[in-house]
């Protein structure tokens, strides 16, 4: 990925992966790195700086995602996309959908109601303000089913075509609607 895409990514020295198939949050996971030492290029900042680092950050995001976008060189090598389809994908993050509370899309008029009072100064001027969470909750499911076309089964085949791994899971980058 390196050489092909052209990034600058840490070496990875070790890794010790110890998934719990019973348990999943009992699963352990370590791995070592390669030091992001500023002797070596890396620098950390807490915003980006001008418009060539803002083109620069977008332009690695860019050949990250595109490195195994479907269609890619690395989707070439069945074998590869096997092992990472299914060490990855159905298991990779907390935000997958198949790995959501059961019918949360239900609960959002409640969630709101117990936190909205955080956000009173902010927004109690607007007009949705009394019923945003009721609004929120009538759209929540079709947009969630949108959003996450993988864990809907009808949709998941038509919508293959705009996953990619990055970010330490296979996300997608669905232009429309996009989320990780």
């Amino acid at each position: 990925m390196i050489d092909k895409a052209g990034l600058r990514i840490p070496k990875c020295y070790d890794a010790k992966l110890l998934p719990n198939d019973a348990n999943p949050i009992e699963s352990k996971f370590s791995l070592l790195l390669e030091d992001f030492a500023p002797s070596d290029g890396w620098s950390q900042r807490w915003l980006l700086q001008s418009e060539d680092e803002v083109k620069a950050t977008l332009t690695t995001f860019a050949k990250l995602h595109a490195f195994f976008w479907e269609g890619s060189t690395f989707y070439n090598d069945k074998e590869a996309t096997t092992e990472l389809e299914s060490g990855v994908w159905e298991s990779a993050s907390y935000v997958q959908p198949k790995l959501q509370t059961l019918n949360q899309c239900q609960d959002v008029a409640k969630g709101w109601a117990s936190s909205k009072l955080k956000c009173q100064k902010e927004l109690e001027s607007f007009d949705y303000w009394d019923n945003l969470g009721e609004r929120l909750e009538s759209v929540a499911e079709e947009n969630g089913r949108l959003a996450h076309p993988f864990a809907v089964d009808e949709l998941k085949d038509e919508y293959k075509k705009y996953r990619t791994y990055t970010h330490g899971k296979l996300a997608y980058t669905y232009h429309g609607y996009g989320g990780y």
